[in-house]
């Protein structure tokens, strides 16, 4: 391998209280405020991270969001630090709305000063971004939003030969993304596994690592009172297990004042230790990657593919979507059908060439990016595939209403013995409509969605229902999900690399722009976390690989908001609050400290909108009912009076902070 840097990273150099020093000296303006947030500063930073052996030394960094307000009371302390690791596949940008509710949250609150009067509250919230994201060429992405005109995006990555004749983006066969990337006058071409072999060794203890990395540029004597670790999906796991990791002399959770999860974990795992065979198995995987036989980057949720081509599109699905929100989306949906009776529903696009007559719906850049990520963007017809429905939020509804005259072109019955109001299908759109998005959230029109989503009566049992059906209208609003993949600082202190790579040769990595999906995931990463969770203790240090996690130590106050009622699994965790369909339940240890409302739930909740969503009503409404969040109005409290002291936190000056327009 002979990947070299050509441009060493600034110099770094030590300040008072240990925090690290990089590039010029600029102050906080108004171009990093978060969008629908005015007192809400966001910074896109790295700073040096975990060293991996076998990576440049220039990648060995840890890039992650900084979210804080933007008029503390006390500029350089904060009454807590929450830093937060992303789900599969996932972004800083999935934090971004539950975040910024955290910090102006907390500045509406009274913190007290001993001897003196009380102030306003203080919380950041640092949300890690994926390795791979130093690897990420985002040049496209800086020229649009400068320029302010997304087809620069489009042209840089794939060329303008990718438009059809209709004027939208061609679509791949298969969903096959990659295939679209650097046609025609494209500058882009994404690296490749050769390029990239040294990805092989960013599993769990580089990433833990990093997590480490952020933790030293914060005073250590003030980690244990002020310092939460969060994860969302399968960032709680990877929590779980940094929490029992060893390092430095000690495990994740004594330098910490509580871990947060949500839906994902806590987890301590189902057996106590691996056997010989499992210890096997989990080396010659991971030698796999290491040696090429198996990809050493990229991964694949559900059939799709997820790597720099369905990266690549959602970064630029955000500039139109933040840029041209009432446009006409150019992009087709992508949502598919999940039975016969829909199969040509929006899917002209889908279809076999010469099927379904070639006529598709007409979304808004808004309605398609409802589309994209809602469990059930139009309700009863169940046209998302399962690990949307799965994994997605509750934003609202496409505005569908049938073609006059069609409205009864109905299949005898939908899955599950469902019987529909009217599965739709092709022949029921309007052509010459532009159809769009009728918003969740706290008094939005789609707030009301009745008790089965628009089924009428089923004989799937109640636990069907319970979890793909929950009655009850939408938490979020489709601005979060914009905001997602298509928010990014302006500001940052991440500088372009030259590299020389083995395959592609020499490149510029210009990757100053936060985008909303993983374009390089580590497989290495996805399966030492799959591994870690089976089991409570991993001691290992064989070939190269080394752990030493014991999650039955872990004895810090524990937060949990999740689609199911999840028990405590540490025997040492005696301060443990879960919110679940059901309700809240405490320990007694927990109560004495923050007492929560017993009937606080999270039945409205898919998986995403306990960090998504709306918070418009907070104080007129319940939190967990649409308008309320559920996380940021009990997560708040929660961490203010677990938090015991101000811990001094870098200012964006010594950090280098400049911006990139």
């Amino acid at each position: 391998m002979s990947l070299r840097s050509e441009r060493p990273l600034p110099s770094l150099r030590l300040v008072a209280g240990g925090v690290l020093a990089m590039g010029a000296l600029v102050g906080a303006s108004s171009a990093q405020v978060v969008p629908g947030h005015p007192d809400v500063i966001g910074e896109y930073l790295e700073v040096p991270g975990a060293r991996a052996t076998e990576t440049p030394e220039a990648l060995n960094r840890v890039a992650f969001l900084r979210l804080r307000h933007r008029t503390p009371s006390l500029p350089d302390e904060a009454d807590a630090v929450v830093i937060a690791q992303p789900g599969f596949a996932s972004t800083p940008g999935a934090w971004l709305q539950l975040g910024s509710q955290l910090v102006a949250k907390a500045h509406d609150e009274l913190c007290p000063i001993p001897g003196a009067t009380d102030r306003r509250c203080s919380v950041e919230v640092w949300i890690i971004d994926r390795r791979g994201s130093n690897l990420e060429d985002t040049e496209g992405l800086r020229r649009a939003w400068s320029a302010r005109d997304p087809r620069r995006a489009v042209e840089y990555y794939y060329g303008l030969g990718v438009f059809t004749e209709r004027g939208t983006i061609r679509r791949p066969a298969r969903d096959d993304y990659d295939s679209l990337l650097g046609g025609p006058g494209a500058r882009f071409r994404p690296l490749t596994q050769r390029d990239l072999a040294f990805v092989w060794d960013w599993g769990f203890e580089t990433a833990a690592g990093d997590i480490d990395a952020l933790l030293e540029l914060l005073p250590r004597r003030s980690r244990g009172s002020s310092v939460f670790v969060a994860g969302h999906s399968q960032g709680g796991g990877f929590v779980s297990a940094w929490a029992g990791r060893r390092a430095g002399g000690r495990r994740g959770h004594e330098q910490i004042a509580g871990l947060v999860f949500l839906d994902g974990g806590p987890s301590i795992g189902e057996s106590a230790e691996p056997a010989e065979d499992a210890i096997n198995e989990h080396l010659r995987e991971v030698s796999a990657i290491r040696g090429g036989a198996r990809p050493r980057f990229g991964a694949e949720l559900a059939g799709i593919p997820i790597g720099s081509g369905l990266g690549v599109r959602s970064a630029v699905l955000g500039l139109y979507y933040v840029l041209q929100p009432d446009e006409e989306a150019l992009f087709p949906p992508s949502v598919r059908p999940a039975h016969s009776a829909a199969e040509c529903f929006v899917f002209g696009y889908h279809a076999p060439e010469g099927e379904c007559g070639g006529v598709g719906l007409r979304l808004t850049n808004r309605a398609h990016a409802g589309m994209a990520f809602d469990d059930d963007p139009v309700p009863g017809a169940f046209l998302q595939t399962p690990i949307i429905t799965a994994l997605g939020v509750r934003s609202g509804r496409l505005d569908f209403q049938p073609r006059p005259g069609t409205a009864g072109d109905c299949a005898a019955a939908g899955p599950h013995g469902l019987q529909p109001p009217c599965p739709p299908s092709q022949r029921q759109i309007q052509p010459e409509r532009l159809y769009r998005w009728l918003d969740g959230g706290g008094g939005g029109p789609a707030g009301d969605d009745g008790p089965l989503n628009g089924w009428t009566s089923f004989d799937g049992g109640a636990t069907f229902v319970e979890r793909h059906l929950q009655p009850g209208p939408n938490p979020t609003r489709v601005e979060a999900y914009i905001q997602q993949v298509g928010y990014t600082p302006t500001v940052t202190n991440i500088k372009p690399l030259a590299l020389r790579f083995d395959e592609s040769g020499e490149r510029t990595i210009d990757a100053r722009v936060l985008n909303g999906m993983t374009w390089y995931q580590s497989r290495r990463y996805d399966v030492d976390i799959g591994f870690l969770g089976g089991f409570q203790v991993v001691r290992l240090n064989r070939d190269g690989v080394r752990y030493d996690v014991d999650k039955t130590t872990i004895a810090v106050p524990v937060y949990v908001a999740a689609r199911e009622t999840r028990a405590n699994p540490f025997p040492r965790v005696e301060d443990y609050t879960a919110i679940g369909p059901q309700g809240t339940a405490q320990s007694e240890s927990a109560r004495r400290v923050s007492p929560f409302d017993a009937g606080l739930a999270s039945r409205l909740y898919g998986h995403s909108d306990f960090l998504t969503a709306d918070d418009s009503m907070a104080g007129s409404v319940r939190p967990g009912e649409p308008g309320s969040s559920l996380v940021a109005n009990t997560l708040l409290p929660w961490l203010l009076a677990r938090s015991s002291a101000t811990v001094k936190v870098p200012s964006s000056e010594r950090l280098g902070v400049e911006s990139w327009r």
